[in-house]
């Protein structure tokens, strides 16, 4: 069997390696707990906030695209007819919507059946960034960055929420990875990997074409040193070629499908606009503080400053990318993105495998410390035990309480319209397969996409109680007037109608025959740590 070392072709850039046994139990157990962690309220309802309105989006439009054929994205179309080029969504890559499709047409349209690329993704992850600790530095340190990873709020929160991000983090430590092991071995191989692992990360999200400027830069710089393989060249050229041709396919795509930019260029301005510094970065402190941690960010910088040291005595070497890589896309999400940036909690996602591994490192470097001289090695037990458990509390009591804001940081609690949304289940069930089209009174707060995706037909919106004929009128009798609720109670007594909660009616002018449909109130998956 050959060794790592006799397959580096350049062993002064590996670095860092130590040969112990693996300790599989601890990896195996973090695993396991990890997986569990991404399948808690994997099956729940879309609820209010990021997890509810992107999972509900993006689902919709994988129905869509099932419903009339279509390859782009339609989250917002509730149509009975294809929907126009100007309702396809280009702001995102295709490669969530196509694992979505795969996912319903394998499993049917479920909310556990989106969720799987979320949380396939996110187990993947945390099992590659432990396996390439192990590899480039050792495995104390891949242990405690994977118990890290799992201990950050921020990956428990957005574990399984239907996003971009779960993948695009997966494929671009994986085109990391591949990319080191190219450099340690000069093989076709591991570039073959790693322009497959790029081309997959670019077509998640954007960072990933971060990422690979981080990999073109690296090797640029290692090659012009005369410390990359005698290939580098070519790579550099292949792999660059590769990631424009990504980026240029998908342009084209958009433009073949809309006719123009416009709404790529709209987009971007949109993310970019620029709040007060001042009020963005307490924003960014607030998020890093709740989403990470004081103590795990702490750790991260006494890991980069151990991190620095090394560097200044033994040189740079070329693991330093993983953390660096990351570090840099994530910085770049929320430089050129401000306004994205207060919009979505999630934003800094991409730090969570920099954060984790800095942390890791020197929480390490401080256990030796502890450990050196007449020092107790239980020291430096009692150390780690003890940040985990301070860590492990506040990823707890974090993520239950993000949970009940719909899995975002500032947002309203989910519970707002949880009534309105079972209602438009009861609708979808009661219409499942029909021809249905819905007026919905502004006596009806309004509904987000999460209500809509259950109601799944095409609406509009009405400011008063006039007749709709061929529609059915939803109306919330609980905020009528007293004159809305006399016309209310003429619509009763000519036209069908179901009620919910005594409150919530669909009164349907379809027909004109009296008819009357009751449903009780039941809190069905109100909580949101349904499994």
């Amino acid at each position: 069997m050959t060794t790592a070392t006799e397959e580096v072709a350049n062993p002064a850039y590996v670095g860092g390696e130590r040969r112990v046994s693996w300790a599989w139990p601890p990896f195996v157990l973090l695993a396991a707990v990890f997986s569990v962690v991404c399948l808690r309220g994997v099956a729940a309802p879309w609820h209010w906030g990021h997890n509810g309105y992107m999972g509900a989006a993006f689902s919709q439009a994988a129905r869509n695209s099932l419903r009339f054929g279509i390859v782009g994205q339609a989250p917002y179309h509730f149509g009975a007819e294809p929907p126009s080029p100007e309702a396809i969504y280009t702001h995102h890559p295709l490669g969530l919507h196509a694992h979505v499709i795969a996912a319903f047409l394998i499993f049917g349209e479920h909310e556990w059946a989106a969720r799987l690329t979320p949380v396939i993704h996110s187990v993947a992850t945390l099992i590659l960034l432990v396996f390439a600790v192990r590899r480039y530095w050792d495995v104390e340190t891949a242990w405690l960055t994977g118990l890290l990873y799992l201990l950050t709020p921020l990956n428990v929160i957005f574990a399984n929420m239907v996003a971009h991000q779960q993948g695009g983090m997966f494929w671009s430590l994986a085109a990391v990875v591949t990319y080191l092991r190219w450099l340690e071995t000069g093989t076709r191989r591991y570039a073959a990997f790693c322009a497959a692992a790029i081309t997959l990360a670019a077509q998640f999200d954007w960072p990933g074409y971060y990422v690979a400027f981080a990999i073109a830069v690296h090797c640029g710089v290692l090659g012009l040193r005369g410390a990359a393989p005698r290939s580098w060249i070519r790579f550099l050229f292949a792999f660059s070629a590769v990631t424009l041709v990504n980026m240029l396919g998908f342009f084209v795509w958009i433009y073949a499908t809309r006719g123009d930019l416009s709404d790529m260029a709209n987009s971007f301005m949109l993310r970019r606009a620029s709040p007060p510094l001042g009020a963005y970065l307490a924003l960014l402190y607030r998020r890093l503080a709740l989403l990470y941690g004081p103590a795990l960010l702490l750790a991260a910088v006494v890991g980069a400053i151990t991190a620095w040291r090394a560097c200044r005595s033994d040189g740079l070497q070329s693991r330093a990318l993983l953390p660096l890589g990351f570090g840099f896309a994530g910085l770049v999400n929320v430089v050129a993105f401000p306004h994205a940036a207060e919009l979505h909690s999630y934003w800094t996602y991409y730090w969570s495998p920099t954060v984790a591994l800095l942390a890791a490192i020197g929480l390490v470097a401080a256990a030796r410390w502890f450990s050196q001289g007449q020092r107790s090695a239980s020291w430096s037990v009692a150390l780690i035990a003890g940040f985990a458990a301070l860590q492990g509390a506040r990823a707890w009591h974090t993520s239950a309480e993000q949970f009940e804001h719909g899995h975002a940081a500032d947002c309203q609690n989910c519970y707002f319209q949880r009534y309105e949304r079972e209602w438009f289940v009861a609708l979808g069930k009661l219409n499942e397969g029909k021809s249905v089209e819905y007026a919905i009174h502004s006596s009806v707060r309004e509904p987000r996409i999460e209500l809509l995706y259950y109601l799944d037909s095409p609406y509009v919106f009405l400011s008063d109680l006039k007749s709709s004929p061929g529609r059915v009128l939803l109306v919330d009798e609980y905020r009528l007037s007293e004159a809305d609720q006399e016309v209310m109670r003429r619509y009763r007594s000519a036209y069908p109608h179901s009620v919910w909660m005594d409150r919530f009616y669909a009164v349907d002018f379809r027909a004109m025959a009296s008819g009357r449909a009751r449903f009780a109130a039941v809190d069905r998956d109100v909580k949101p740590w349904r499994w």
